[in-house]
């Protein structure tokens, strides 16, 4: 028998008289059923308690998880970021040794059209021509500071908008050095600035009236979504990305939104006091 159960026969039989035996049962059923009651919430607290434990392990072994993804995640991050680096130190490399290559062409092809010394006569045509550039920056500079339109760049018109060779080319050719500056014809705001299908890199930029220029084939570019253009400001430099032939800026107007109607170029020049000095 129990210790528990012992103590209840002694307190039942010490009784005086039948009177206090039923009384003194009576309490002891009270403390019973109190006993039972206190257990069973015991029990209740144990199996929340275990429901808790149970529940702050999973969140911790999610915790984990989610840090261990996280790590793998920084991880291929940080690897594509060095891959991406190695391919632009192998390209900016590459384009390193295809400008090398061009200058020692351009320096034969001046020995072979009578130049005494090529590398001078190649020295001073390069000196002459950031001698224009600057020239025209100095020059863009003025207008935009009287709040005249300026070109989008300097160079020869070799295309015009229309059809050309059997498709449809919807913007105006210049072509010009790589390198030459590109520049915000009128004040703006850049919409993209970067890859583009066909174009390499391009830059679009959408002015007050809502017209979006677009400025294709480009070599780099100096400004960034979101950022506010004033005019003259330089956005890029002239390239020979994407579906290109040759060094030029291919310039576009587009009205209605970034993909919809893209119009002939040189009207929305015109009406701005811009000339390209070409035939189109």
């Amino acid at each position: 028998m129990g210790s528990d159960a012992f103590d209840t026969a002694a307190a039942l039989l010490d009784s005086d008289g039948p009177g206090e035996f039923l009384q003194r049962a009576s309490t002891l059923e009270l403390l019973a059923v109190e006993r039972v009651d206190e257990l069973t919430e015991f029990r209740a607290l144990e199996q929340e308690k275990a429901q808790a434990e149970r529940a702050a392990q999973a969140a911790v072994s999610e915790r984990d998880r989610a840090a261990g993804s996280a790590a793998e995640l920084e991880a291929a991050a940080q690897a594509r970021l060095v891959e991406a680096k190695e391919s632009y130190d192998d390209v900016t490399s590459e384009r390193a040794a295809l400008q090398g290559q061009l200058q020692q062409a351009e320096i034969l092809l001046l020995e072979l059209e009578g130049a005494a010394d090529g590398r001078a006569a190649w020295a001073e045509a390069v000196n002459a021509e950031n001698a224009e550039r600057d020239a025209l920056a100095a020059a863009n500079a003025t207008e935009a500071a009287s709040g005249r339109a300026v070109p989008p760049t300097t160079g020869r018109v070799t295309s015009c908008y229309g059809s050309r060779w059997g498709t449809m080319h919807y913007g105006v050719d210049i072509a010009a050095p790589i390198g030459t500056p590109i520049y915000a014809p009128e004040a703006g705001r850049v919409l993209q600035a970067g890859p583009a299908s066909g174009f390499g890199l391009a830059v679009y930029v959408q002015h007050p009236d809502g017209s979006i220029t677009v400025y294709g084939h480009i070599n780099d570019y100096f400004v960034q979504a979101g950022q506010q253009l004033t005019v003259g400001q330089q956005i890029a430099e002239v390239g020979n990305t994407g579906q290109s032939t040759g060094p030029h800026l291919h310039f576009e107007v587009r009205t209605g939104g970034l993909n919809a109607n893209r119009s002939n170029p040189m009207p929305w020049l015109v009406t701005r006091g811009v000339s390209l000095g070409g035939g189109c």
